[in-house]
């Protein structure tokens, strides 16, 4: 199949997640059930990591690994070295039509919650594993607060719309052993006890964000978050998070489990977000940066979300 006609359906089925036409397929999946995944099976998957170390002698040519052999995993671990989240507070009518019915706007304050989690994952691996052998990345998702239905009534969550990553590893297995399909972009980051810079470059230069801040300031209050507390509690509650699955065809959910959670100001000097800055998906003035807050050394798990099949069945 020719390798650019390839790239552009699979890119299109990618864009079903936004919900922009009437007739979407992501619309219509939550009336089916998910696949419930097989348990991981050990040998398989010392199996793919020997594979895949042999795949990097082989030089970018030999990336492509066969997966099918590969079960979703059930969760995994690690340690959130850095996470940083750029707020922006946007008009809730707009920010709603991005959104695949039943999903619903978390209004806070009269706007919807929109943004960008930037995070740097180290020692990440299947539960269980040592964690000499996991991986390090810097990672980027754009994301928005919603509401969805569960069997115990709506809860607050996150829609993710893209994601990015820095590690191939990453890459190549996201949407197929865990939810979240990713693109990858290049990180650079440049920090020291004052300050913080980061500019991450993706594909086509579609969703490149950059940034400078400053560490260890006071809470500025926002338009939509007053208190530092009203900002952290907000985003603790988002703990379940949605995206398109790697077909295009439904969404899958992960659910973020930390040990402790605990948050700091970062006070943007300058931003830019190019998503957010898209006419054809935020018309001018319909969306603002608000705020954004840094967080360390958080012990975590990320585990699959069971129920993403009740949600689908509330709308039948």
């Amino acid at each position: 199949m020719d390798a650019g006609k390839s790239e552009r359906e699979k890119s299109s089925r990618l864009k079903r997640c936004e919900g922009d036409r009437e007739d979407d397929p992501i619309r219509d999946g939550f009336n089916r059930h998910c696949v419930n995944y097989a348990p991981l099976d050990e040998a398989l998957l010392s199996r793919f990591i020997k594979d895949y170390k042999a795949s990097l002698s082989r030089g970018p040519e030999g990336s492509a690994i066969e997966l099918k052999y590969l079960a979703m995993l059930p969760a995994l671990e690690g340690l959130i070295a850095r996470r940083i989240l750029l707020n922006y507070r946007a008009d809730t009518n707009v920010v709603q039509r991005l959104l695949p019915p039943p999903l619903q706007v978390e209004e806070h304050r009269g706007y919807a919650i929109v943004g960008v989690c930037l995070i740097r994952l180290e020692r990440l691996r299947p539960r269980g594993i040592p964690g000499s052998l996991g991986v390090s990345s810097e990672n980027m998702a754009h994301r928005v607060a919603i509401r969805y239905p569960t069997a115990q009534g709506n809860r607050p969550g996150v829609l993710i719309w893209r994601r990015e990553t820095d590690q191939k590893l990453i890459e190549l297995l996201g949407g197929r052993i865990f939810p979240g399909v990713y693109h990858h972009a290049r990180f650079d980051v440049s920090e020291d006890e004052q300050r913080l810079a980061m500019c991450v470059c993706t594909r086509n230069g579609e969703a490149d964000v950059s940034f400078t801040a400053g560490l260890g300031q006071d809470w500025n209050p926002s338009a939509s978050f007053p208190t530092l507390t009203d900002a952290s509690e907000f985003f603790r509650n988002g703990d379940c998070g949605f995206s398109c699955s790697v077909d295009g065809e439904r969404l899958e959910g992960m659910q973020m489990r930390t040990q402790s959670w605990n948050v700091a100001p970062l006070a943007v000097e300058s931003q830019q977000c190019l998503f957010y800055l898209d006419p054809k998906r935020f018309p001018t003035g319909s969306v603002e940066f608000d705020c954004a807050l840094i967080m360390r050394g958080l012990p975590h798990e990320w585990h699959e979300i069971t129920d993403v099949p009740e949600l689908a069945s509330v709308h039948r």
